[in-house]
């Protein structure tokens, strides 16, 4: 599966759900695919988990981190759900950083992690509405203006991290 592919099932399941406005309602999109999300006091190095039962499944994060670091792990949760639950009844979030393809992106585990992360960053930051925010900016935007960053990322209520990684990916820029 291509990021394209996971971008694609990510838009289809934000239409299917109708949760495509900014910034994306990801415990409403949980809901609509009959999940059932959770706040928990975690370890400090635990982001959250998907744990399922068949068809159905809990989303648990951690309580104790900040919120756009949960709605991440709520949207990369629902990743899993959507991606791999044919794989495992249980997925960790431990606090990886976003890894990005290289050579040992096609092992199990950190491919589906890598997955997972394309799936959370394309739910909370949809192509096109990336694009129209960029527009609006007038194309005035550059990876070192921090108080434009910290703008658009207040606007899709995600980290600077993560709307730079995206803008990276939509642009083809160099982050």
């Amino acid at each position: 599966m291509t990021l394209d592919d996971i971008e694609q099932r990510t838009r289809k399941i934000l239409i299917k759900t109708k949760a495509l406005r900014i910034p994306v309602d990801v415990a409403l999109v949980a809901h609509r695919l009959g999940l059932h999300v959770e706040q928990a006091d975690l370890p400090p190095a635990v982001s959250g988990f998907l744990t399922l039962r068949g068809e159905r499944g809990t989303i648990v994060y951690n309580e104790t981190h900040p919120r756009v670091r949960q709605r991440f792990t709520i949207a990369h949760e629902i990743g899993h759900y959507v991606l791999h639950r044919e794989q495992s009844d249980l997925f960790i979030d431990k606090r990886y950083p976003l890894w990005l393809r290289d050579t040992n992106a096609s092992t199990g585990e950190r491919l589906q992690e890598i997955q997972a992360n394309h799936f959370a960053a394309t739910m909370l930051m949809p192509r096109t509405a990336v694009e129209e925010a960029y527009s609006e900016l007038e194309h005035d935007l550059d990876l070192d203006d921090e108080e434009r960053l910290d703008e658009l990322a207040r606007s899709f209520a995600v980290s600077n991290q993560a709307l730079s990684i995206r803008l990276s990916r939509v642009f083809g820029w160099s982050a």
